[in-house]
């Protein structure tokens, strides 16, 4: 009898045993379609951190998988990298986005450039140490301890992050494409790991999400030249590039969710010129193989980064630029005239954007080097930044011709006293006639109408930064240095509203006078310009115990500043349309609310 019931005892428990594998085996089973959700088919090299985690609570597996969460930041490019004035190190008023670059990082000396270095610590890690050819991306993990990792990559070192290899196009995340569209740029990017559970993927999402800031995925795409729907009024993002597509998807009881669509890259030339063939690339390959096509995007600044939102940050007031409202308001809370400032704004509407007065005072103001897609291979690029408003008549041949002194550009006042004080400005600064006078001779022997209108080669624009720093290094430290830092500011919003008050409406009054004489509009531009310059010397004097070659020199040097920007900062149309003005607002650079993408 015993040996039945023990014989009994272990068949029962035999097959409870059976049972119970079986049931693992069934739970197990029962995964392997959300598994498939995150396999290398979807997520590509990111599966590595996909696995079953078997719970004893409610004895079932869950499946657990890791996404990047996408920050960027500007950082210092091969072009700027030689001038150390360039780096912000002072917050700009009124933008709680203006960050300190270039913090200093212990261990940043002790990284090779070609290998990733590891280093434990509890906190997310700081912002690397400003260099152009290293330490582009920073990966933050976390140990099973619960500890932050993070490893410093190159574009070269091939990060796995960036790699899709083994991925399905029908079920490839779209946010592996928008990775490796980060080799395009040469901005900072930080990606952060994020554990989490399939359970408790939202309803209607079948793959992994990967998230980012919602000013930084509007920067890059931004970057990217997308063109907004509806310039973004209405907050749907969707739009399209020769580069991308980003569409947007409502799910129920979660929110919005973006798609970026890589398309096809074309040729470089097509990137900047729109004129060549189709050119096929894989990401998988090498990334570094698309930074030698040529082709790179640059944001060397946070003050560049504004100028991408209608935002120009100029150090001691900040100029909107969206709606003729938000300029309006920039200028009276920079102490612009009331009359003036309403001018600007009635002009801004009757030229869809168009702001003559403002623009001067940006381009003898804002941060030197705007975002920029630039093709080094053919000696082309452009600039990516809210440029409508910014056509000013520093980009007009007759006015740098008065600056020049060396052509002929049919000039109504070749002897005008703007022609004087650019040559005695000069004449005691020899170093700065080789920095400028070769730009101006260009413009006036290139173009017959605003620069903004024609193509620069990237050479050309890139050898006039030099010139804008070296202007802008001479006015602190030698034209204003008899100046407090009170004094300094109180000096630059006068001189604003100087040029303003009197540049807004050199358009208009050069055209009255040409009418009366017969003649063309641009036939009496530089007399007009001639004559505001000197009321912008009286307005100014008093700064300066009332000398007026100091006041000169300090026209000169912003003048100058300003036609040398115009060359940097080229945005040529094509057919009437500029189509790399970023046109978003500048509230959206302030939206730290997270977005995903799909």
């Amino acid at each position: 009898m015993t040996d039945v019931v023990g014989a009994t005892a272990l068949v029962v428990s035999f097959v409870a045993f059976l049972v119970a594998i079986l049931q693992v085996v069934q739970q197990y089973a029962a995964t392997a379609y959300d598994y498939r959700r995150c396999s290398q088919h979807t997520i590509g090299s990111w599966a590595r951190h996909t696995h079953r985690r078997w719970i004893w609570s409610e004895v079932r597996f869950e499946i657990m998988f890791a996404t990047p969460r996408i920050s960027l930041s500007p950082r210092p490019s091969p072009y700027t990298m030689p001038f150390p004035s360039l780096e912000e190190h002072i917050p700009s008023k009124g933008s709680k986005l203006a960050l300190r670059r270039g913090q200093s990082d212990a261990s940043a000396n002790k990284a090779d450039s070609k290998d990733a270095v590891a280093e434990k610590e509890p906190s997310l890690p700081r912002a690397p140490k400003p260099s152009y050819k290293q330490r582009q991306y920073a990966y933050v993990g976390q140990t099973k301890s619960g500890k932050r990792t993070r490893e410093w990559y190159d574009v070269d070192s091939r990060p796995w992050f960036l790699q899709s290899t083994g991925t399905a196009p029908e079920a490839k995340c779209s946010w592996l494409s928008l990775l490796q569209s980060t080799t395009f740029s040469d901005t900072s990017f930080t990606i952060t790991s994020r554990q989490s559970s399939f359970d408790y993927m939202p309803d209607g999402v079948a793959r992994p999400l990967a998230s980012m800031e919602q000013r930084n995925f509007l920067t890059l795409m931004t970057l990217y030249r997308i063109n907004w729907r509806n310039r973004g009024v209405d907050a749907d993002f969707s739009g399209a590039s020769d580069i991308a597509e980003v569409t947007t998807r409502e799910i129920t009881n979660f929110g919005r969710t973006y798609r970026f669509t890589l398309r096809d890259r074309e040729s470089d030339d097509t990137v900047v010129d729109g004129d060549s063939e189709d050119e096929e690339v894989d990401f998988d390959s090498s990334p570094a193989n698309i930074f030698e096509s040529g082709i790179k995007y640059y944001i060397t600044s946070e003050r560049a980064r504004s100028a991408m939102f209608n935002r120009f940050e100029l150090g001691f007031a900040t100029i909107l630029t969206h709606t003729s409202e938000e300029v309006l308001n920039s200028l009276k809370a920079a102490g612009v005239d009331h009359d003036a400032g309403n001018f600007v704004k009635d002009l801004y509407d009757a030229n869809g954007g168009w702001g003559p007065g403002l623009a001067e005072g940006v381009q003898s103001w804002a941060y030197a080097s705007m975002p920029k897609c630039v093709d080094e291979r053919n000696d082309s690029f452009k600039s990516i930044y809210s440029a409508i408003s910014i056509i000013a008549c520093f980009g007009e041949p007759p006015i740098v011709a008065m600056l020049c002194n060396e052509v002929d550009q049919g000039l109504s006042t070749p002897q005008s006293h703007i022609s004087s004080w650019a040559r005695t400005y000069l004449s005691s600064r020899p170093a700065f006639r080789e920095l400028t006078i070769p730009h101006f001779k260009w413009v006036c022997e290139k173009f017959r109408v605003n620069i903004f209108h024609y193509v620069v080669p990237w050479s050309r624009a890139r050898s006039a930064l030099a010139g804008i720093v070296a202007l802008d290094e001479e006015l602190e430290t030698d034209l204003l240095k008899k100046l407090s830092d009170d004094q300094r500011l109180a000096f630059k919003l006068e001189m604003l509203n100087a040029q303003v008050k009197y540049q807004c409406r050199v358009f208009p009054e050069a055209s009255a006078a040409a009418a009366a004489e017969g003649k063309q509009w641009w036939e009496k531009l530089d007399p007009i310009a001639a004559q505001n310059g000197q009321k912008i010397v009286q307005d100014i004097k008093g700064h300066f115990g009332g000398s007026e070659e100091c006041a000169r020199n300090v026209l000169m040097n912003r003048w100058m500043r300003g036609a040398l920007w115009a060359i940097h900062n080229s945005n040529c149309c094509r057919d009437g349309f500029r189509e790399l003005e970023c046109s978003l607002a500048s509230k959206w650079l302030e939206d730290t609310s997270t977005v995903y993408i799909a």
